[in-house]
């Protein structure tokens, strides 16, 4: 059957001829669904669970504002996926709050009223061991002199 403009017109239906028949149904057993099949690559057990947040602590320990902002913000999940303990939490949360006090004094308060709000705790609801709580405000110290180096190199 030719299709386009030289396509011929469909015969005239005449009176004498009986109406076509619908077509049967199809039954949902005789069609099978088409699902394609894609082969998933197995992940190596030493692989990071998201490559894009491999260096993010690293970062966040270098007073990267991004890396921070994005650590803290994030809770317990963005810790589960960067492989940061609460420690590090506390202490990311502590540079970062000290960072914005020393930037804009009057958001610092107003930020840290929202984290004890918030379910933004960090990577566990435990409370830190005073040994714990000692580490994070020794790193948390170390962040801050890395800003300072930053903004006075």
């Amino acid at each position: 059957m030719a299709v386009g403009p030289e396509a011929s017109p469909p015969p005239a239906a005449s009176g004498a001829s009986a109406p076509a028949a619908p077509p049967a149904p199809i039954a949902a057993a005789s069609v099978a669904p088409v699902v394609p099949v894609v082969p998933v690559p197995a992940r190596a057990a030493s692989a990071p669970r998201m490559p894009a947040v491999a260096g993010v602590s690293a970062d966040a320990q270098a007073a990267d504002p991004a890396a921070l902002t994005w650590l803290v913000y994030g809770g317990r999940y963005t810790a589960q996926v960067a492989g940061v303990d609460a420690m590090q939490m506390q202490a990311y949360r502590d540079a970062y709050l000290r960072i914005t006090a020393e930037v804009a004094p009057g958001q610092a308060a107003s930020i840290s009223e929202t984290f004890s709000r918030g379910p933004m705790q960090g990577a566990t609801d435990r409370p830190l061991t005073a040994r714990q709580q000692q580490e994070a405000q020794a790193l948390a110290q170390q962040i801050l002199d890395a800003w300072h180096r930053r903004l006075h190199p």
